[in-house]
């Protein structure tokens, strides 16, 4: 989408591919970067999700996903929101594979950040939707 036409804000995708990039460099860690970089991915996130461009947040989640898998980075808030945003894309789009894994890795963070009831709940929801497609969780 061009903003100038449709006045709506745009997400810089080169800045997140240079970010996702650099975090994944040996020796970098997410609290190695000053929290003004950090900024584009929030909002990022909320770019995407107010123009329901549920495509383009299912490729932001894959952009990260080597470094939300990490347990230092996993869970982080801007990494759990990113979580939560492609959760909905992937339901609004019907891609129920997608979502299943989505939230497989969306309840290990929560359990890593002690929210264990929660984190519960979205490992049932997954192994349901990796059940209803013949697959094992």
């Amino acid at each position: 989408m061009n903003p100038e036409v449709t006045g709506l804000p745009e997400v810089d995708w080169h800045v997140l591919e240079t970010l996702a990039a650099r975090l994944e460099q040996p020796g970098v860690s997410p609290g190695s970067l000053a929290e003004a970089e950090w900024r584009c991915l929030p909002a990022a996130v909320q770019c995407l999700t107010d123009q329901e461009d549920w495509p383009a947040l299912l490729q932001l989640r894959r952009l990260f996903r080597p470094l939300m898998a990490r347990d230092s980075a996993g869970a982080m808030p801007v990494f759990l929101e990113l979580s939560e945003s492609a959760a909905v894309a992937a339901e609004k789009l019907g891609d129920w594979k997608e979502l299943a894994g989505i939230l497989g890795a969306y309840g290990h963070n929560l359990h890593r950040q002690g929210f264990h009831a929660r984190a519960a709940a979205v490992f049932e929801r997954s192994a349901q939707l990796y059940q209803d497609f013949g697959e094992s969780f």
